[in-house]
């Protein structure tokens, strides 16, 4: 992902309120959903940006965009997933020069080793 959206973004009319009441911020708080999940064979890219959405704001508001990708790159490293995590400073939300220095990096990092007929 980049500048991924781990916060609770989630309608609190879905259905889903009642088991996951804070979206996607229970992947890395509250619940540990990574932490408490068996690691799935995954290759798994992070990015977020030093000024990204929220930065500022508190953990209560579960609006933090940094924060929450850090957390979600912790939880990944303790259950031992192979991803990559891409911290940008001084930039912002899914800033285009972030996205030209490591996307084509990325894409090598994330197929490697990939089967080729």
């Amino acid at each position: 992902t980049y500048s991924g959206t781990f916060v609770d973004q989630q309608d609190d009319d879905a259905p889903e309120e009642t088991t996951f009441p804070l979206g996607a911020w229970e992947y890395h708080s509250s619940l540990e959903l990574i932490a408490n999940t068996a690691p799935k064979p995954l290759r798994i890219f992070l990015h977020v940006s030093e000024n990204d959405l929220g930065a500022n704001a508190p953990e209560s508001g579960h609006h933090n965009w940094p924060m929450a990708n850090q957390r979600t790159a912790a939880a990944l490293a303790a259950q031992s997933y192979h991803y990559r995590y891409v911290f940008a400073k001084n930039a912002g939300h899914c800033d285009g020069k972030v996205f030209e220095q490591t996307l084509a990096d990325t894409l090598l990092w994330m197929w490697r080793g990939w089967p080729v007929d």
